[in-house]
């Protein structure tokens, strides 16, 4: 999952330092400005680089990050958290080679692929089947279960043709390290600026 966690206690002791006399109320102030900056940016960047890799778009991403407060007031985090994705790119498929295929023969049978990564070629889904869904326009894919017997094969839910969680995909460490870099870049600029807007207000 993604997950940023910021250590305030380094921040405060500058943030206090610098406001002198006017540090209390305002210092607090100056960390939930510089803080809500610092997540944004935080979040626009795991989109970002989300989007260049996978087949999701921001909504899907955005919707499954949640932000929470440390009760301490000292850190915060950002964390995603999601049930698993049917939100990838399918389409029909030669069964030998993966390549997609837009036309075909009277009668002849139809196989399908499915992909998230945007560098894959389509996989082909054995036993795999599309039906039209009212939750999704252009349908879902549904793939039946082999060797489920009993309740579990008759439940469409377990038919579902799903890709990794969202929290996972956007887990990728390479794209959580540009993130957290950002952020604290933000971070940092944000702070001074909040605390140089106080200190001219005051003088």
């Amino acid at each position: 999952m993604a997950d940023l966690e910021i250590d305030m206690r380094e921040p405060m002791a500058y943030i206090d330092d610098r406001l002198g006399k006017l540090k209390g109320k305002n210092t607090y102030l100056v960390l939930a400005r510089s803080l809500k900056r610092a997540v944004t940016a935080y979040q626009t960047v795991v989109i970002r680089e989300t989007q260049k890799k996978y087949i999701l778009d921001n909504k899907n991403i955005k919707a499954n990050m949640k932000i929470t407060a440390k009760k301490n007031g000292y850190q915060l985090s950002t964390t995603s958290r999601s049930k698993l994705v049917v939100y990838y790119d399918w389409g029909t498929v030669s069964k030998k080679s993966g390549k997609r295929k837009n036309n075909f023969r009277v009668g002849e049978r139809q196989y399908y692929g499915a992909r998230v990564y945007k560098k894959n070629k389509l996989k082909h889904i054995v036993n795999s089947f599309w039906v039209r869904s009212k939750k999704s326009e252009r349908g879902v894919l549904l793939s039946r279960p082999d060797g489920v017997k009993g309740k579990k094969a008759r439940s469409v839910t377990n038919w579902l043709v799903v890709a990794p969680a969202v929290a996972q995909i956007v887990g990728n460490e390479e794209t959580n390290l540009k993130a957290k870099e950002r952020a604290m870049e933000i971070l940092e600029k944000r702070i001074d600026h909040e605390v140089d807007r106080i200190l001219s207000s005051k003088a």
